[in-house]
């Protein structure tokens, strides 16, 4: 949704100034201003993906009246409640992949974040019996700065308690710093650099036919970082931002590039994504699996799904799913023989984890956004 620095700054002049003026005891008009601002930028790109996120919107409020209803007045049938709330997840998200499988624009135009946090409302109201309103389920969901790129927050983000906030000198120097930060990794670094740099070596995404050996390999990792450096400024944008309002946005990116193994890759890569597969789907899977291995690698098959209902991302969470667990199983036998192996070997072995992780992660990011699997097959057998 980031695609001028001018869109950027429109909200912040739009928005910003007027909600300074309103007394912070105002909460709901403080929330209605940021929802009409939001929902006014999302229409000016898409008319569809605002009317998407309103309608969606309006479905979870509804539903989570329903749930916490269930839950209080009927709380003893165990059937009732997981009707309720796997009627009211499936409507939630079965459109969504009826437009990916169509290949409707509108399916990539945000709504899978609306998706994924409307989940957790759900989950929520039906857990803890707590509803969030409407009001803040719409906040949450079309706030602009996190709307197309995350991160994944939760209703927490904008409580009545952070909504009565004022902003501070502290608040709009770090805002203006992390803006900075995020114009110039994404429009400067991204664009101007590696995007032109691509530009000589790939067209529509295929690799140049006269290239091969270990030259694909490196720009297969050029790619990884090229879509890094978008999405961690796009991250910085969105933080900026919303310090603006005294809304802390969560760290997305923990210098993912300096991961030696696939556990803590995930725990430096899309941190919101982690913390949401975690909390929503790995642990309450183990409860009932009570496996947790097929969890975890569920849990990645669904999120390469909720990519993009397609054969490319099922396999990109086959295979991010199924690497973290052969390195646990190995750091599960293996572990303690590390601790007393000599601080040379231990650096060799860092170094060599570094180099497969990063070309893993990097070969299943190249698949999940090749054109067709015909490319991906083409492209590996010219490594080799």
């Amino acid at each position: 949704m980031f695609t001028q620095p001018q869109t950027v700054l429109l909200f912040l002049f739009l928005a910003a100034p007027v909600y300074w003026l309103i007394p912070p005891s105002a909460v709901q008009i403080r929330r209605f201003w940021l929802i009409f601002i939001s929902l006014g930028l999302i229409a000016f790109e898409s008319v569809l993906a605002a009317a998407a996120c309103i309608g969606i919107t309006i479905w979870v409020a509804v539903s989570e009246v329903a749930l916490v209803w269930v839950r209080t007045h009927h709380g003893s049938s165990k059937l009732l409640k997981r009707l309720a709330f796997w009627g009211s997840l499936t409507i939630l998200v079965l459109p969504l992949f009826w437009l990916d499988l169509k290949k409707e624009p509108i399916a990539v135009l945000g709504l899978s974040y609306v998706i994924m946090k409307s989940s957790s409302v759900l989950i929520d109201a039906a857990s803890s019996g707590k509803r969030a309103g409407l009001g803040t389920i719409l906040l949450l969901n079309s706030f602009f700065p996190i709307f197309s790129s995350g991160p994944i927050e939760d209703r927490n983000t904008f409580s009545d308690t952070v909504m009565q906030a004022n902003p501070n000198l502290s608040n709009i120097g770090f805002g203006i710093s992390r803006m900075l930060e995020g114009f110039i990794l994404s429009f400067y670094v991204g664009q101007n650099i590696l995007l032109n740099v691509l530009a000589a070596y790939t067209e529509n995404g295929v690799i140049n036919p006269e290239i091969n050996g270990i030259s694909v390999l490196g720009i297969i990792l050029l790619k990884f970082l090229y879509l890094y450096i978008n999405f961690t400024g796009y991250t910085s944008f969105a933080i900026g931002l919303a310090a603006f309002f005294g809304i802390r946005i969560r760290e997305n990116f923990r210098y993912p590039f300096l991961a030696r193994t696939p556990e803590e890759f995930w725990n430096r890569w899309h941190i919101s994504l982690g913390q949401f597969l975690s909390k929503y789907l790995y642990f309450r899977m183990v409860v009932s699996l009570k496996r947790p291995y097929i969890a975890l690698f569920l849990a990645f098959v669904i999120v390469g799904l909720w990519h993009s209902v397609g054969i490319q991302y099922l396999l990109w969470g086959v295979g991010h799913g199924g690497f973290l667990i052969i390195f646990l199983l190995l750091k599960r036998r293996f572990a303690k023989r590390f601790t007393s192996l000599p601080l040379a070997l231990k650096i060799g072995i860092g170094v060599i984890g570094w180099a497969i992780t990063m070309i893993w992660v990097s070969f299943l990011s190249f698949m999940a956004n090749a054109p067709d699997m015909d490319t991906v097959f083409q492209t590996l057998f010219r490594i080799f």
